[in-house]
C-alpha cells in the first residue's frame, strides 16, 4: 500500500509539474540569438533562431525595473520624509527634510529617460548582433553558393576548352603545313623561272 501511495504521489507531482509546464528561463540580451554552430547556416535559419518573445520579456523587464526603481525611490523618499518629520522639532526642519526628499524623487524621476536610454542602447546592441549574424550567414551563403557555381561553370567549360586548344593546335599545325608548302611552291616557281 505504500508503494501505491507514493506512485500516486509521484504521478501526481509528475502530472502537476507537466500541467505548470517549465519554468521561464532568465532570458539575457545574448540568449536572444540563437547561435549558428557552423557556415552551412542559412540566413533564414539564423533569422528564425531570434527569440522574439525572449525580446519583448527582456524589454518588458527593462522598462519594468525602470519604472519601479524611479517609483520607488520617489516613494522611499517621501516616506523617509514623513519618517524624518516625526522626529523633527519645528517647521523648518520638516520643510527642510520634505525638501530634500523631494529633490531626491525629483532627481528619481529625473533618471528615467537615463534609464531608458540604457534600455534603448541594451536592445540596439541586441539588434547589431543579430544583424551582424545574419549578415554573417549571408556573406557565408553567398559565397558557399558562388563557389559551388564557379566550380560548376568551370566542370561544364572544361571540355570546351580542351577542345578549342585541340582546334588551336591543329590550326597551328595546319598553318606550319601552308607555311611549309607556300615555301616549297616559291622553291618551285624559282626552279620553273631558271630553267
Amino acid at each position: 500500500d505504500d508503494s501505491d501511495a507514493d506512485d500516486s504521489k509521484d504521478d501526481s507531482s509528475s502530472l502537476a509539474d507537466a500541467l505548470a509546464g517549465p519554468a521561464p528561463a532568465p532570458t539575457s540580451a545574448s540568449s536572444l540569438i540563437t547561435r549558428a554552430s557552423s557556415d552551412l547556416t542559412s540566413p533564414a535559419t539564423v533569422a528564425a533562431g531570434f527569440d522574439q518573445a525572449g525580446a519583448a520579456r527582456l524589454l518588458e523587464e527593462e522598462v519594468k525595473d525602470a519604472v519601479y526603481s524611479t517609483v520607488g525611490a520617489a516613494g522611499a523618499s517621501f516616506f523617509f520624509a514623513v519618517f524624518l518629520s516625526g522626529f523633527l522639532d519645528n517647521f523648518a526642519e520638516d520643510v527642510l527634510a520634505f525638501s530634500l526628499t523631494a529633490a531626491v524623487g525629483y532627481v528619481s524621476v529625473l533618471s528615467l529617460p537615463l534609464k531608458r536610454a540604457e534600455t534603448k542602447a541594451k536592445a540596439r546592441a541586441v539588434a547589431e548582433s543579430f544583424l551582424d549574424e545574419v549578415e554573417g550567414a549571408m556573406r557565408a551563403e553567398f559565397e558557399r553558393k558562388v563557389g559551388a557555381t564557379t566550380a560548376q561553370v568551370r566542370a561544364t567549360t572544361v571540355p570546351w576548352v580542351a577542345s578549342a586548344r585541340e582546334a588551336e593546335a591543329a590550326v597551328a599545325a595546319s598553318q606550319k603545313r601552308r607555311d611549309r608548302i607556300s615555301e616549297d611552291m616559291d622553291q618551285l616557281q624559282r626552279d620553273v623561272q631558271s630553267i
